[in-house]
């Protein structure tokens, strides 16, 4: 991990391979930032990298329509 964060750090390019290792790996990270730094770098790649995505238009009401079902 942190070799692939060594990389970012020094401005290098990652192998696809290396960008779906840092991505899978986000879960239970926090012991591989030995300095702040690193944990920056590796949020900006989250950021960059995974894209997301705007809840569905329907959520909210199927939330409420669940919630109202539950105090009916």
């Amino acid at each position: 991990m942190n070799i692939v964060l060594d990389q970012l750090l020094e401005g290098r390019s990652l192998t696809e391979e290396d960008e779906d290792y840092l991505i899978h790996h986000g879960d239970d990270c926090s012991p591989c930032f030995d300095d702040i730094k690193k944990q920056q770098v590796f949020i900006g790649f989250l950021n960059q990298k995974v894209g997301r995505r705007p809840a569905p238009s329907a959520l909210p009401h199927a939330i409420m329509a669940r919630l109202h079902a539950e105090i009916a």
